[in-house]
């Protein structure tokens, strides 16, 4: 149970399909009965849209009415905001049935069955996020680099691995560093990345996989609020600039059975069946799936040839143009990286996909294929949907999305997602009509 602490402002959340927090302000004299029983908010507000409106049309507002649901604490500690100028604390809540049973709409609530599929089987997915994130200036229209003062210049060279770059965000870095430690997050390393002021931050590996994407999801509040109170604005866009890197978000997975052992560790080279197994699955769903990993209209320019964002359904050995990856290291750290999701996602749906990829390819023994060396791109294999309006018209036909989801939840996500989509269709860009307008 959350247990109560003293504060000064008291806000009770829930994260949307977008990844987005929604819920409210609670005063001080009702939030023993928050924290016990909870507070009550529409169900429609977990399909609100890119701009945080609410979309009627979906089946559980038309059937519905928009009743309200309960949204109960997780039960993690209340989590000090210690960004805000005043002392300010976050309920981390998910949404539940009025029976108490976990509402299939809620993403949160989509892993949580996923996960008790694994547990019903006696394995236990052990699960790290890395999260790449671009600095920007704040006061810029477009996404600019940052300027820093101490240093008397703008960080607007690709800069990989840069430790002087590190030192001279020193303090943003430490702060980020106290703030996750506070919320009870473990942070595995920080690096500057491929793009001017690009940074990823690597948490550690836990066998909580709803505390893993909780983590994600709040180390992304935690860098969003530091940068601000440091003068900048973080974004995790998957690509605000067009000719520098995107911003990706990879998942890394191990599988242990009831003895504790990591069931891809064979101690031999090529690794077991289930490796292999678990790898196939993941490429079976490679096309149905990709909306989860690209579902923003900006997604899809992290993946173009030539790049290292991967763009076929491929996996390899220590190699970083495949979809799937196994990192090099002993044999009892054999692991699935997964690098396919922008950082722009929502790491419950991540998760919840990649693990149901795993357990269909564990449960039907899919095989993967040969492993990949070289540069994939190059390759002749099964790639990406088109664009951002097929991958949803995929998922939503999907049969095997069908098996890893609830209906709910598909209605309401892709209601959500087309609705984003036709209304950036009628969105006329300045580079189309730069290009047009007078030569046509």
């Amino acid at each position: 149970m959350t247990k109560q602490v003293k504060s000064e402002n008291y806000q009770f959340g829930v994260f949307d399909h977008n990844g987005i927090l929604r819920g409210k302000w609670i005063p001080e004299g009702k939030l023993e009965n928050a924290l016990t029983k909870g507070i009550r908010m529409p169900g429609s507000i977990l399909a609100c849209d890119i701009w945080g409106q609410d979309r009627v049309s979906n089946e559980y507002v038309q059937k519905g009415g928009d009743s309200d649901l309960i949204c109960m604490p997780t039960g993690r500690q209340m989590l000090p905001l210690p960004w805000l100028k005043n002392n300010s604390h976050l309920i981390h809540g998910w949404m539940l049935n009025e029976d108490g049973s976990v509402f299939p709409g809620d993403p949160r609530g989509e892993l949580y069955t996923m996960v008790q599929r694994f547990h019903s089987h006696d394995l236990f997915p052990v699960v790290a996020f890395e999260l790449e994130f671009y600095l920007i200036d704040k006061d810029s229209i477009k996404p600019q680099p940052i300027f820093l003062e101490s240093q008397n210049r703008q960080l607007n060279r690709d800069s990989i691995l840069s430790l002087d770059e590190l030192n001279d965000l020193g303090d943003f870095f430490r702060e980020i560093e106290n703030a996750a430690l506070k919320q009870g997050i473990s942070t595995g390393g920080i690096s500057s990345e491929n793009g001017p002021s690009q940074y990823e931050i690597n948490l550690e590996h836990t066998r909580d996989p709803l505390k893993a994407a909780d983590d994600a999801l709040l180390m992304k509040r935690i860098i969003k609020g530091v940068a601000a109170k440091h003068g900048f604005k973080a974004t995790f866009m998957a690509k605000p600039y067009g000719e520098s890197a995107g911003s990706s978000m990879h998942v890394h997975i191990s599988i242990l059975d009831k003895h504790g052992q990591n069931i891809f560790d064979d101690e031999v080279a090529d690794g077991p069946e289930q490796l292999k197994h678990a790898i196939g699955g993941l490429l079976e769903q490679f096309d149905d799936c990709f909306l989860l990993f690209a579902p923003h209209l900006n997604s899809y320019r992290r993946f173009l040839p030539g790049l290292l964002a991967p763009i076929n359904a491929s996996w390899g050995k220590e190699n970083r143009t495949t979809a799937i990856r196994i990192p090099g290291g002993p044999s009892s750290s054999r692991r699935i990286e997964h690098r396919l999701a922008g950082s722009d996602t929502n790491p419950y749906l991540v998760l919840a996909v990649v693990l149901g990829g795993i357990f269909n390819g564990l449960e039907h023994k899919t095989d993967p294929g040969d492993p990949v060396s070289g540069f994939t791109a190059k390759r002749s294999l099964n790639t990406i949907p088109p664009n951002w309006g097929a991958a949803i018209a995929r998922f939503f036909r999907s049969k095997k999305m069908a098996q890893i989801f609830s209906d709910q939840f598909i209605d309401m996500f892709i209601t959500t997602k087309t609705y984003e989509f036709e209304e950036l269709a009628k969105t006329v860009s300045t580079a189309e009509i730069e290009a047009y307008l007078d030569a046509c």
